[in-house]
């Protein structure tokens, strides 16, 4: 199925806000997913797949972000939670030019690069994330991806350094942006919109009379 971007970021916002997540990390989990339907990346179903899992079993976030933000980020809990790595790196990167950033195991280590690909485009920086089956490298306006597991449930580790805009890791063909829309796979659309419906608030007769929807009596 074809959906716009805008529909992509909002509906992956809501469903992250369903799910649980805060209103300001379901912001930029919107926008990652985004960014990585722009380049062709299946940032929806990762998404989806995450949050039913969280559903299901209602992660602890506290065991699933990094107990510490020096030497190798390992979770509580044992694997750590993509959205809040990613949030995290994207903020931390920076700090850490010369050695970069390495994490234990990860589920859905794609979602955590989604964040580091929107912080590229928008100040304008390069970076290479690796884990074990999958590499992306990122910049304005392009990506690499190589590997067999780039979409993988899990990874033992999780690698983020910066690199040259036109160094080695950026040889060769790029994906360019997609402008518009994208493909969403319509089983995973249907579970985010499952998530995203948990932000909505159930009509009673005390919200009608306050002035919610068409009142009382509805002759539309």
């Amino acid at each position: 199925m074809r959906f716009s971007l805008n529909q992509i970021d909002q509906t992956s916002r809501k469903a992250a806000r369903g799910a649980g997540l805060p209103w300001g990390l379901a912001d930029e989990v919107g926008k990652a997913v985004r960014w990585l339907h722009i380049h062709r990346l299946n940032g929806a179903p990762a998404l989806a797949a995450w949050l039913d899992r969280h559903h299901r079993r209602r992660i602890d976030y506290a065991q699933r972000a990094p107990a510490s933000l020096s030497g190798v980020w390992r979770a509580p809990g044992g694997q750590l939670d993509p959205l809040v790595v990613g949030a995290s790196l994207s903020d931390c990167i920076e700090g850490r030019r010369g050695t970069g950033i390495e994490t234990g195991a990860i589920a859905h280590p794609l979602l955590a690069a989604g964040f580091i690909g929107v912080m590229a485009q928008s100040r304008d920086l390069a970076f290479t994330l690796t884990w074990p089956g999958g590499r992306l490298s990122c910049r304005r306006g392009g990506v690499q991806v190589s590997g067999p597991a780039v979409d993988a449930e899990t990874a033992a580790f999780l690698r983020c350094r910066p690199s040259e805009p036109r160094g080695r890791d950026f040889r060769g063909r790029c994906r360019a942006p997609r402008i518009g829309e994208a493909v969403v796979d319509s089983g995973a659309w249907a579970r985010l919109e499952d998530h995203a419906r948990r932000t909505c608030v159930s009509a009673t007769v005390a919200s009608r009379l306050a002035g919610a929807g068409a009142g009382l009596r509805d002759n539309d």
